[in-house]
């Protein structure tokens, strides 16, 4: 087994392998509380009494649930599930040219990241959550005069595990530990994305039978480019429209804060056990990246940029070359390194080209076009200049050099 396929195993079994374990726990301390429900003073038909020693008593309970809700058992659960947390992010860092400064980095979210899980499912947030509840209902019961039976069945509802619903500890552990692996692994995915300038992902994980329609059709795709993301997650896969939320505009499952950016740590949504994981340009199959270059004629014609294209900035390509349409994607896979980097981002964000000159005459005839449209697009610390052709005969665009330039 690969050490990603070891990662995705745990991120896909921890979380189950850690709620089954509930059950059992949540029954013991269920019988130590109702050791302690004991002492309390009950009138001749079974009521408890409204009085000021049986509000000691629950208050003396109070005391005592913190230990009991943190059990030995509870604690040893905890212990081992969060164990995986380094697991994942040593499998992670040790991901081919990641720096120094990426893996420190790294290393402290994973600290960072221990210790809001142990809080989370040991510390005083989970305390006040599980022994708020229980008190209340002991509060209640006393100070209303409520049977002891029927306490002591609203504090077995309450705690134990049924097929109807969750108890108190299943409910809690489950809002954290579902989706705490898969998150924290995708922040790891994040950073490592970042600090590569990886272009190219694969969507991976098992699928199951209640595999979300989003996922499934991801899964099958396998590879993503990340200019395809904002597309995604519209729902929108290959062309397949995946059915989605009313309410969010995004596929159903899909947290609603989801956007471009967060959507690796994101994926899928709530309980999502796969991952989008960086992966270099050359494993990337030939047929998909041609597809890709593909789109991007494509979507350069709808938005009505027709005609030749020249390269004739040193800056971008070694040389002159003008091909026709019908060779653009030529043109394109022709290009190679940074150059074709340069080039396929220039058209990817044609929808930010900023127009700041217009009709500006040519110094020299030509017989296609006779005027420029000049148009700038900056894109992180680049600047570059678009010089447009206006067709003599048409009047439409004609794509015809880049500029890449220092910003100023």
């Amino acid at each position: 087994m690969s050490e990603l396929s070891k990662i995705l195993k745990i991120i896909e079994e921890a979380p189950d392998d850690f709620e089954s374990k509930m059950p059992e726990i949540e029954k013991k301390i269920f019988k130590d509380i109702s050791i302690l429900v004991k002492d309390l003073k009950l009138t001749h038909n079974g009521k408890i009494e409204t009085s000021l020693e049986n509000l000691k008593i629950i208050n003396d309970i109070k005391l005592k649930l913190g230990k009991i809700v943190v059990s030995k058992e509870y604690s040893k659960e905890v212990e081992e599930f969060v164990s995986n947390i380094p697991k994942i992010s040593n499998f992670q860092t040790s991901t081919e040219g990641l720096q120094h400064d990426a893996k420190k980095m790294m290393t402290a979210v994973t600290k960072a990241q221990i210790d809001k899980t142990l809080e989370s499912l040991i510390g005083s947030g989970y305390k006040q959550e599980v022994v708020s509840n229980l008190y209340n209902t002991l509060l209640t019961n006393v100070t209303t005069g409520g049977s002891y039976s029927d306490l002591t069945e609203q504090l077995r509802s309450q705690l134990i595990t049924t097929e109807e619903s969750p108890g108190l500890l299943s409910k809690h552990a489950r809002t954290y530990v579902m989706d705490t692996l898969g998150q924290f692994a995708g922040q790891g995915n994040s950073m490592i994305a970042d600090a590569l300038n990886s272009e190219w992902f694969r969507y991976i994980g098992s699928n199951i039978t209640t595999t979300r329609e989003f996922c499934l059709h991801l899964t099958e795709k396998d590879f993503v480019h990340k200019s395809e993301i904002p597309e995604i997650i519209k729902g929108v896969i290959d062309g397949h429209e995946c059915k989605l939320n009313q309410n969010t505009g995004l596929p159903l499952g899909m947290k609603e804060e989801t956007t471009p950016e967060n959507f690796i740590v994101h994926r899928g949504g709530w309980n999502c056990r796969h991952e989008l994981i960086p992966v270099n340009e050359v494993i990337v199959p030939k047929n998909i990246r041609g597809k890709r270059s593909q789109k991007i004629v494509k979507d350069w014609a709808d938005k009505k940029v027709k005609g030749g294209i020249e390269f004739n900035s040193s800056n971008l390509y070694s040389g002159n070359i003008k091909i026709s349409k019908s060779n653009i994607i030529i043109a394109i896979n022709h290009l190679t390194g940074k150059n074709k980097e340069i080039v396929i981002k220039v058209v990817e964000n044609i929808n930010k080209w900023e127009k700041y000159k217009e009709n500006v005459p040519l110094k020299h005839d030509r017989k296609d076009f006779n005027k420029f449209n000049y148009y700038t697009l900056e894109i992180g610390n680049n600047k570059y200049i678009i010089h447009v052709g206006i067709s003599v005969k048409t009047g439409e665009e004609i794509f015809y050099t880049v500029y890449n330039i220092k910003k100023t």
